[in-house]
């Protein structure tokens, strides 16, 4: 971080970040609030997805977000498909999905629901959990029940992020099956947080970064960006639909070209297995720390050039 990086980092810490740690405590409360007593008034779940697409595009605001530049059709997804497909690079883009027309319900780790209000709202909103830990069905299971036998209340698309993880937004991991494998229409969207380096921009990708650092410094930033474009719908031929790995590959293949960026064939556990090469750098850099995760498959050539 450069010098007037740092001071534009001092000068935002005790200005701005306090009133956005404001504003985002009486939004998010009252949201919380006004979630419970819906629960026990049998408020129709109608009311409470316009409530939540308001809350979280002020909580996108509060954040940085003033505008966000959606290309594609957006209003096309609420017409036909079950599943939406995107990259993951952030917690931010499930609060973008949230704001949107559709407010799709999405898949979550079990452990989400100790997060406070997160797990409840994602339960609110129909989210299909799962349990990496064993114990219970796999998400790939979960996600074929829920789009090939619907309950009739559930009126929105499920969100899945085929990754299974964050990266920094440089290469497509290799796709899970899950979403595929019901050989069902799905719609691809890729989404960018585009950065300006030279002026010491902070990217909110949320990727082998301290989170108390990386919320400090997307609080303590000004102005972010986040462009988001919906593919065209893409329509499984007969050979995808009876092999959900080919479906996926292909599915990938659109979106990282629409990203201009790789895919890899590195997956969750490799990431953890990177994970497991930085802790002791974390450890002697101490909290202030900021690693942005580089692409698995140049891991190597960052390990030989001393870069880890």
């Amino acid at each position: 971080m450069d010098a007037w990086t740092r001071l534009k980092t001092a000068i935002a810490l005790v200005t701005l970040v306090p009133v956005r740690i404001g504003l985002l405590a009486t939004l998010l409360g009252t949201y919380g609030l006004a979630l419970a007593a819906s629960a026990r008034l049998g408020i129709p779940q109608r009311y409470k997805l316009a409530v939540t697409r308001r809350v979280t595009r002020w909580t996108l605001w509060i954040l940085g977000f003033y505008h966000i530049e959606v290309e594609g059709d957006a209003q096309g997804l609420l017409e036909r498909p079950r599943v939406i497909v995107a990259n993951h690079i952030s917690y931010l883009e499930i609060l973008y999905f949230m704001s949107t027309a559709h407010c799709p319900s999405f898949v979550m780790k079990k452990t989400c629901l100790k997060v406070p209000l997160v797990g409840y709202v994602a339960m609110e909103l129909g989210g299909l959990l799962v349990d990496r830990e064993g114990g219970g069905p796999s998400a790939s299971e979960a996600i074929f029940s829920r789009v090939k036998s619907p309950r009739k209340d559930e009126k929105q698309p499920l969100l899945v992020f085929p990754e299974g993880t964050t990266t920094n937004g440089t290469c497509l991991l290799q796709f899970k099956t899950g979403a595929f494998r019901p050989g069902t229409p799905v719609l691809p969207v890729v989404l960018e947080f585009p950065i300006d380096a030279s002026r010491g921009d902070f990217s909110p990708a949320y990727e082998s970064v301290h989170t108390p650092t990386h919320l400090l410094r997307m609080l303590a930033q000004w102005r972010h960006r986040l462009r988001v474009r919906y593919l065209p719908l893409y329509e499984p031929n007969e050979m995808e639909k009876a092999d959900a790995a080919l479906f996926a590959r292909n599915v990938r293949k659109e979106m990282a070209s629409a990203l201009h960026v790789p895919t890899v064939e590195q997956t969750y556990s490799d990431k953890l297995a990177y994970h497991a090469e930085l802790m002791p750098h974390y450890k002697r850099a101490g909290p202030g720390a900021l690693y942005l995760y580089v692409r698995p498959d140049i891991l190597p050539q960052a390990r030989n050039t001393g870069s880890l």
